[in-house]
């Protein structure tokens, strides 16, 4: 797989579009991956759904089409939108998997969508390593309730109802997930780069990545924020790397000299012992909101939230045996304690 994979994300198409071109200038990299869907950038890869289902993944195509068709009718009937959640992240996710495996020992750079959904899509990854079971169990069960009732239709309307339903996909695509999602936590492997220019959602969005256990390496920020609001950013984000411009243009005249700078990199997680021999397990969190953030213990996870985001963290062996006795947030990191 890929050696390295660098993220970009912004609410602007054209600070993306300047953000990757100076990473690609930088990094002598291939063309980048578009997973916007939109082409918002000038690469070869651009991520297209129906290509996607048509050309790229033909075992996928074989089992989602009669599907698609049953639930198309579906729609039809119940005047509802069609039971596919998920979909669309999953092939992206696939997609990119691809990429990554074609060019081992290289540094890929990808354009995600705009902050709140590329946070969607990565969590989607990151809490559900069993991607198939994301994908499939909704369709079966609702596929279930319609065999019956649409066996019926089979032949006038040219339908092909699916004769094993429940038959995964590859066997190894499970394994992919897991190494993908690592992958995208771990600061060694993986780059995030956040361009932004709307002030009002600017903590959420930074704060949104954290959550997701990507560290944000550095933020460009264009707007016309006071160099005081400035300022308390940098202190609350260090080490990542901020850039506040006032103009896009502004960007290309500093941009080589401040993408070349490389922050310090901070623990994602931390697990330590506090001097009463409670077990502290320590998440990356700056800017959070406190008054949306909830800790819940469900077995042996975590199930954190805040806002519309939801992650799941499996909980070490040791920790298992051990209750749940509080969480906090303390000095940018959320503590969750054990004893």
């Amino acid at each position: 797989m890929t050696e390295n994979l660098i993220l970009i994300s912004s609410d602007d198409p054209i600070q993306a579009s300047l953000l990757t071109e100076a990473l690609t200038k930088l990094h002598n990299t291939g063309d980048p991956i578009d997973l916007t869907g939109e082409g918002l950038i000038k690469t070869s890869k651009i991520f297209n759904v129906i290509d996607q289902l048509d050309g790229l993944w033909p075992q996928l195509q074989e089992k989602i089409y009669p599907w698609l068709n049953i639930l198309k009718l579906d729609h039809q009937i119940i005047q509802q939108p069609p039971l596919l959640p998920g979909l669309e992240d999953c092939l992206k996710a696939l997609y990119l998997i691809n990429e990554l495996e074609e060019n081992p020992n290289q540094t890929i750079i990808c354009v995600l969508p705009p902050p709140a959904q590329a946070q969607r899509f990565l969590l989607g990854i990151i809490n559900a390593p069993g991607i198939i079971e994301q994908l499939y169990i909704p369709l079966i069960a609702r596929i279930s309730e319609l065999k019956d009732k649409l066996s019926s239709f089979e032949g006038l309307l040219n339908l092909k109802i699916p004769s094993n339903i429940s038959e995964p996909l590859a066997k190894n695509l499970r394994e992919k997930i897991t190494k993908f999602a690592s992958m995208l936590q771990c600061n060694n492997s993986c780059e995030c780069y956040l361009a932004i220019q709307n002030n009002s959602l600017l903590n959420e969005r930074i704060s949104g990545f954290y959550f997701c256990g990507i560290q944000v390496n550095k933020i460009w920020v264009n707007s016309s924020m006071p160099a005081e609001e400035i300022d308390t950013l940098k202190q609350k984000l260090a080490p990542s790397n901020i850039l506040a411009t006032s103009r896009a243009e502004d960007f290309i005249k500093c941009a080589s000299e401040w993408l070349e700078l490389k922050p310090q990199k901070e623990a994602n997680i931390l697990i330590s012992n506090d001097p009463n021999g409670v077990h502290v397990v320590s998440f990356l969190m700056p800017l959070i909101n406190k008054s949306t953030l909830q800790v819940q213990r469900c077995g042996s996870s975590l199930l954190i939230r805040s806002g519309h985001l939801k992650r799941s963290y499996a909980l070490a062996d040791n920790l298992l045996g051990l209750e749940s006795c509080g969480a906090r947030l303390e000095d940018r990191r959320l503590e969750v304690r054990f004893r």
